[in-house]
């Protein structure tokens, strides 16, 4: 649906007026404004009407910010506590104890960390693998180099996804919760899949949501910090550039305050600069449902506005049809222009056959009038000819109009409905029953390490008191010199009265420190561990005295087997990025390119449009998330392998002389080892036996559908809102 209006501009204002031709200030009759526009700002600044819509959005966009901005103050606050105390940022020490050792104890980085490194090695690897594209066919051969290409984007041609992933899991074990911002970026000039912190990002209150892609949720925002010069790159696409520029200076004090990222900023020794020659502007990405000028329902909007002036700089509607509304509308279409060529095909066939025997009434007519013909004979002749003519042409037969059409042939179907496009992903470690953010172990290793922390301060600051020399004295006893502690040295005093001395100066006792300080210390540290199942075992530390190597593989099960949970909770928001990456490269990425793949099987170069991306099409992630060791791996393949070997060579086995899963093992056995220069030896894998039967091709594909197979996943639409939109 397009919304329709007529702006006027006079046209003796218009010849050779600057202010007219960047339309500021346009004779306005009518607001209009398009579904596809790329940017409603300037469409809306040409007009009286458009102006107040846009304050009016304005106002609505950053008023629902800041109110969740400030409810959300307490979650940013108690991340910062948590995140300091990660880094081994304490609390100094006051009064008597200002020079005692601050103790602490890095349970939360030691544990955390332990289980994120993990989680990361299992599912990432070596990032040569990490996804694959689920073909809907046996042998999809574009399935396979869009797997290729997919795992060569995030490795060479992202170079930040992987430090953005470690980002992401330490965000998931840590904070429990983390948000992904898939986009174009146009400065870059390539993807971009951002993990953003609570600092950049906001939501509203809501009693819950469990929507990967914050679905349901009516808007969110993110506090983007751009500098000046990528400000200047975004000239084709946003609106006012340089009258931002010439009438505000960036500076590090801008709304949003973010305490937060400061104070962590000056832990790691960077303060806010005092200059603001290069800050950053911070600019406020805001998506969501509202209400548009001269529209009935609530539209899904982009903007990005500069809280600071409130000037709103892109505005967009972020829809594009339904994938399920748009095959049906294609479909019909070919339906319709089928018919069309198909009725025009027949008539003129008809017209065709049709001919001759008009021509054959024109000459027995000629006849008759000039009477070289008997009336009679005529008439029969005319009568012949019509009866060839329904022989002839009642062979031919009128195609069937679609019957959606209703008899019109000018029928057209109606427009698809659009629904919001969304690339946000948002993922939980914990589940929370309510509310919108996701629970964490990082909370409960900063509880307990701060109880460790002061358990071991108290039984530090005991045994310090205990083992410093502390003395009471009256002061009517004179030392010949200043009083010293030191092995061996004797201080002299004038007084020749053992009692006296005894009297007047006593040395002052504290009490060793409390040994079960030290206990509880330990018992809450084997609390940490086992809340997380985070076993020093997974560092590596050896077995126990006598353990066999059954115990020690035991425990190692035991203490991955909640980690299996985990990774599949990490990895299920994971496969969501690489949809929203597949999307991208379906608008972004050139008609053709070839790009260079390091490939042990011989094929270094494949060849890549976005076009390969518009098909349905699934992503699944390649690792087994069993977290089980290599050698664990290589023994259950070499099992494997030897089992089917045995089978195959067996006559009355079902296996015999199946080459296929001969090959299938051997492969499983080599891949286990990570040998693939063996593999690539392997060569093509052979056909599996007659008797398995052909392969089961997908029914055949509908009218409309995209190629490749049936309609499963939806085709990609119009571009998504990136970080400065579409080129």
């Amino acid at each position: 649906m397009k919304s329709s209006a007529v702006i006027v501009y006079q046209d003796d204002l218009l010849e050779n007026d600057p202010v007219l031709e960047k339309h500021t200030d346009p004779i306005e009759t009518e607001l209009v404004y398009d579904d596809d526009d790329p940017n409603l700002v300037t469409t809306f600044m040409r007009s009286t009407k458009g102006r107040e819509a846009l304050e009016r959005i304005v106002d609505h966009m950053l008023t629902e910010y800041k109110q969740a901005w400030e409810d959300s103050a307490d979650w940013r606050d108690r991340w910062m506590r948590d995140w300091k105390l990660f880094a081994g940022e304490l609390p100094p020490k006051e009064g008597m104890l200002r020079d005692c050792t601050n103790a602490n104890i890095p349970i939360s980085l030691e544990n955390t960390s332990r289980v994120a490194l993990r989680l990361f090695s299992e599912i990432f690897g070596d990032f040569k693998g990490v996804f694959s594209v689920v073909g809907l066919q046996r042998d999809d051969a574009l399935a396979e180099a869009l797997t290729k290409h997919g795992n060569w984007q995030i490795r060479n041609d992202i170079p930040d996804f992987e430090r953005q992933m470690h980002r992401a899991v330490m965000a998931f074990t840590h904070i429990g919760d983390w948000t992904c911002h898939s986009y174009y970026d146009v400065a870059q000039k390539r993807n971009r899949h951002e993990i953003l912190t609570p600092d950049e990002f906001v939501v509203p209150w809501a009693n819950s949501t469990t929507a990967t892609d914050y679905g349901d949720l009516p808007w969110y925002a993110k506090i983007c910090s751009l500098y000046t010069h990528e400000i200047e790159q975004r000239r084709d696409v946003w609106h006012g550039v340089d009258d931002l520029l010439q009438e505000y200076q960036s500076s590090s004090d801008d709304e949003p305050d973010q305490p937060a990222a400061e104070e962590i900023n000056e832990l790691q020794g960077h303060s806010k600069p005092a200059s603001t020659k290069h800050a950053a502007w911070k600019i406020i990405w805001w998506e969501g449902y509202i209400n548009l000028p001269g529209q009935k329902d609530q539209r899904f909007v982009q903007a990005q506005i500069h809280e600071e002036s409130r000037k709103i700089l892109l505005l967009r509607i972020q829809e594009e049809p339904h994938w399920k509304d748009r095959q049906e509308y294609d479909r019909k279409m070919d339906e319709r222009d089928g018919y069309a060529q198909a009725l025009s095909a027949y008539e003129e066939q008809f017209a065709a056959a049709a001919e001759p025997f008009d021509r054959a009434d024109e000459y027995v007519d000629l006849m008759a009038d000039e009477e070289m013909v008997d009336p009679e004979v005529a008439l029969e002749g005319m009568q012949a000819v019509d009866e060839q003519r329904q022989q002839v042409l009642g062979q031919l037969q009128e195609p069937a109009m679609p019957a959606w059409m209703g008899g019109d042939s000018a029928m057209i179907p109606d427009r698809p409905k659009t629904v919001p496009v969304r690339l946000f992903t948002h993922a939980v470690c914990l589940e929370p029953l309510v509310g919108n953010r996701g629970l964490s172990y990082g909370r409960i290793q900063a509880d307990l390490q701060r109880a460790v922390n002061a358990l071991m301060s108290q039984y530090i600051d005991s045994a310090t008191f205990a083992n410093a020399g502390c003395f009471v004295s009256t002061g009517k006893l004179d030392f010949k010199k200043e009083l010293t502690i030191a092995p061996g040295y004797v201080n002299k005093t004038d007084s020749r009265d053992v009692d006296d001395i005894r009297k007047h100066f006593m040395p002052l006792s504290m009490p060793g420190a409390n040994q079960q300080l030290f206990e509880v210390a330990n018992l809450l540290m084997g609390k940490a561990q086992s809340s997380m199942q985070a076993s020093e075992i997974l560092s590596g530390i050896p077995g126990k005295s006598g353990e066999t190597g059954v115990g020690v593989t035991s425990r190692i099960e035991q203490a991955v087997s909640q980690l299996s949970v985990l990774a599949r909770k990490m990895a299920a928001p994971l496969r969501q990025i690489f949809l929203n990456n597949a999307y991208l490269n379906s608008i972004f990425l050139p008609e053709s390119e070839i790009v260079r793949i390091s490939d042990i099987e011989g094929r270094p170069e494949i060849q890549v449009g976005r076009h390969m991306y518009a098909r349905n099409y699934d992503v699944e992630i390649t690792s087994d998330l069993s977290f089980k060791t290599r050698a664990q791996k290589i023994a259950e393949a070499d099992e494997l392998a030897g089992s089917v070997m045995g089978l195959a060579a067996t006559p009355e086995s079902p296996l015999f002389g199946n080459l296929a899963i001969q090959y299938a093992a051997i492969k499983g056995s080599l891949e286990a080892r990570s040998r693939k220069d063996l593999v690539a030896m392997l060569g093509a894998p052979p056909p599996p036996p007659a008797q398995f039967g052909p392969p089961q091709l997908p029914p055949p594909t509908p009218p409309g559908a995209p190629p490749g197979g049936p309609p499963g996943a939806p085709p990609r639409g119009p571009p998504p809102s990136g970080m400065g939109g579409p080129q």
